[in-house]
């Protein structure tokens, strides 16, 4: 496996998507080591792990909007991008918008926890 460019080559013994949360559990349980590998948009090893590298991108995508708080959760592997469209379709908009929208919710928590517009 190998990040966006190219250019990496991941050194993990297992590479394993991620669809329901008995499964996360189940692969976090039986492994040694775990990291999420988000969209592999890195530009050195440090996503990389000896052990198990998973996805979360077949993970629910299911956005809830909390309107009363201006607040939304968003699922852990999908895209801001897609995120972004989803809100903009009802109507709401992230108040800072990251550049690369391939990146997701694993690399960009800190920008998920700003204020929303109506």
């Amino acid at each position: 496996m190998k990040n966006w460019a190219g250019n990496l080559t991941f050194s993990a013994k297992e590479f394993i998507e991620i669809d329901n949360i008995s499964k996360l559990q189940q692969v976090v349980s039986n492994s040694q080591g775990v990291k999420v590998l988000a969209t592999g948009h890195s530009f050195n090893a440090i996503g990389d792990t000896k052990d198990t590298l998973i996805s979360l991108k077949n993970l629910s995508n299911a956005i809830e909007i909390d309107s009363q708080n201006a607040q939304a959760l968003i699922p852990a592997g999908m895209a801001y991008a897609d995120a972004a469209r989803y809100l903009e379709s009802k109507g709401w908009a992230f108040s800072n918008m990251a550049s690369l929208g391939e990146g997701n919710n694993c690399w960009s928590d800190l920008n998920w926890n700003s204020w929303f517009w109506k």
